[in-house]
């Protein structure tokens, strides 16, 4: 499967570039609704797998699962990736 569509979130690292530079309260809210606001890419497990329509976009079907695989830390902490 091929993915070409990039995904960035420029509002929010110029939050995180203003955070860090000055981590006022206002900074800290900007960063907040810049996390709700973004994109992310994350892997998933989907079941059934999914394939391309006629017209060449993926979408899964209803009652598809899905399974976000995580992190897991020497001190049994889990992350998503």
């Amino acid at each position: 499967m091929e993915f070409t569509k990039s995904v960035s979130n420029p509002l929010l690292m110029g939050a995180i570039e203003l955070m860090k530079a000055e981590p006022t309260p206002e900074h800290r809210k900007m960063v907040s609704d810049q996390i709700v606001a973004s994109k992310y890419l994350c892997p998933v497990n989907m079941t059934p797998t999914p394939a391309p329509g006629a017209d060449g976009v993926i979408r899964p079907a209803q009652g598809t699962q899905l399974q976000f695989p995580m992190l897991t830390a020497p001190d049994g902490k889990q992350f998503f990736m």
